[in-house]
This record gives C-alpha cells, structure tokens and sequence, in this order.
C-alpha cells in the first residue's frame, strides 16, 4: 500500500513543547516504532528541557547504549486507543510510524502542550502562546 501517513523517526522539539505528547489512533491499527536516541542533544533541542519543578534549564540525560546495541521497542496501537508520551520515553527516545506498519488508511489526533515560558505568567513567549490560544479558540 503506497501510503503518506508515515511517520520519520523523532523526538518532539522541547523549546516550545512540554512534558507531554498524546496520541490517539482513530481508524486503524498501527505500531509506534521507538529508538533509544543516541545523537547529540541539540538536535531535538533536548538541552532547553525544562525542569517542571522550577522552570529553569536541566540537562537531560540522553543515555548511549553499548556500542552496535541500539535496542528497539514497539508499541501496538489499537484503533481507537490512546499512548502518551512523558519522562524518558518522551526525552531518551526516537519515536516513529513506518509505512511497513500501515495497512490501511491512518488518522490520527496529536496533542501537545506548551513549554511554561509560553504560558500565562511566562517568563519571555507568554504572548505568543497567547496568541496560538486565541487562534485554536477558532476550532472549537
């Protein structure tokens, strides 16, 4: 099936998303591929992580297997169900969809939050994030 819903291996950029990503898979069955992530941690912008204690910038540990060990974990996904995404999984792990998973059509619903500095009392995008929440306001 030559299909375009797939989905390259990442991690969700942490200087504007927080802790949190979810997902859920609507119409059909698929497998949510992860990775342990062994690439320098700019990349992804894992070093803006923020502390959800304080606010301020941590380093996240970005763990490197043994070498030539790149272990894999894969995650059914059941049409209607519901994964979510936090802590290591969300941080240590590539997580991706590959077309060989798809065997029919794929919808699927993301949500995500922002990092605290994009919301209300932020220390520097409080008015951008504003902005984005006035403008989703127009789908619901």
């Amino acid at each position: 099936m030559d299909t375009g819903a797939s989905i390259d291996p990442h991690i969700d950029d942490c200087w504007v998303w927080g802790e949190r990503v979810i997902s859920i898979n609507l119409i059909s069955d698929s497998v949510l591929t992860m990775t342990k992530f062994t690439g320098p941690r700019e990349k992804y912008n894992l070093h803006y992580h923020l502390d959800s204690n304080n606010e301020s910038p941590v380093t996240v540990p970005v763990s490197t297997p043994a070498q030539d060990v790149h272990p894999i974990v894969r995650i059914p996904m059941p049409r209607l169900s519901l994964l979510v995404l936090y802590g290591p999984a969300r941080y240590e792990w590539e997580h991706c969809i590959y077309r060989s998973d798809i065997k029919e059509r794929r919808i699927c619903m993301a949500y995500r939050e922002f990092t605290p500095e994009y919301l209300d009392g932020g220390k520097n995008y409080e008015s951008v994030g504003q902005a984005v929440v006035a403008k989703a306001h127009n789908f619901w």
